[in-house]
């Protein structure tokens, strides 16, 4: 907190090979809410880390170059220790491609105040997720022994804040003591499945997450989305590489076998992980390479290899 008590909100955004325009829009959107930006870059090519160093020296923030790719995980981890290093009250995390709200950050440290006022553990606080494809908000998700449950997420108007079961890692605020306890994010699981462990964990030791509604982030999942003829009603998939199906696979299959990974999720989510292993093998093309990424990610995940991917 600052001398005169006010959160010192610090952003942390991990960047790699970004579109220049959009990251310069998005730290032009965070400079007036933020008392400091840390950017990770994770290896970019020289021309794109020379323009993110401008664009970053220009607001006053740090830039933090990586000789390699270490993968999202291992650079939130890098950012949210400079934060904490720096004293940030809270933590916000964002990716590259994420687009806040003017008053975005004002609107989850008023949830966070308000429902620990209300006696409420809170882990952290997400935004409505709004899709730069379509313009749909991302529902709030639940898991039970029944099924999955989707909770629409509305705007100001509706319930102010939504519990949720896990919040993606982009816009997502914690207080900075959060991290002391529930800890940092797992470097090992590389990129995907990121949030969701550490949501999970957090849940674990009996903290709360809450969508807010009234607060909004503009994002883009996956590399383009698809819909099953006829089960539009099941909503999107979203189609990424052979790489990320790899991480995908690989990642959701160790998180099984953890104790405090919910079995409600574990019961609703392997059925969707023998379905992604069918669709991508056999429907989405690259459909050879799809299926030998999975194939060689549920045998690591068996041998419990973690980091980045040995076949990239």
């Amino acid at each position: 907190m600052s001398e005169l008590g006010e959160p010192r909100v610090m952003a942390v955004v991990v960047s790699w090979n970004p579109d220049p325009a959009l990251l310069t829009r998005q730290f032009a959107a965070l400079g007036p809410q933020i008392a400091k930006l840390i950017v990770v870059d994770n290896a970019s090519s020289p021309a794109v880390q020379s323009i993110i160093a401008a664009a970053v020296a220009d607001c006053g923030g740090e830039y933090h170059p990586q000789e390699e790719n270490t993968g999202l995980a291992a650079a939130q981890v890098h950012g949210i220790g400079r934060a904490l290093i720096l004293g940030a009250s809270h933590v916000l995390l964002l990716d590259q491609d994420s687009l806040p709200a003017a008053d975005m950050i004002a609107r989850l440290l008023t949830a966070l105040s308000d429902l620990a006022g209300r006696g409420f553990p809170v882990a952290a606080v997400g935004p409505r997720l709004i899709a730069a494809r379509d313009g749909g908000s991302s529902p709030w998700v639940r898991f039970h022994w029944w099924g999955v449950e989707k909770i629409p997420a509305g705007d100001a108007l509706t319930p102010p804040y939504t519990a949720s079961d896990f919040l993606i890692a982009s816009g997502l605020l914690a207080p900075a003591s959060v991290y002391e306890t529930v800890g940092l994010p797992e470097a090992g699981l590389f990129i995907d499945n990121v949030d969701m462990e550490w949501s999970f964990r957090a849940r674990a030791r009996g903290f709360r997450l809450y969508g807010v509604n009234a607060a909004v982030l503009t994002h883009r999942l996956g590399e383009r989305t698809a819909y099953l003829p006829g089960l539009r009603r099941l909503g999107a998939i979203h189609i990424h590489g052979p790489l990320r199906q790899y991480y995908q696979i690989r990642n959701r299959l160790r998180l099984y076998s953890r104790r405090y990974c919910p079995w409600a999720w574990k019961l609703q989510d392997f059925p969707r992980a023998l379905f992604k292993l069918f669709y991508f093998s056999c429907v989405v093309p690259p459909r050879g390479r799809n299926a030998r990424m999975m194939a060689l990610a549920v045998w690591d995940a068996l041998r419990g290899v973690s980091g980045r991917c040995p076949y990239e």
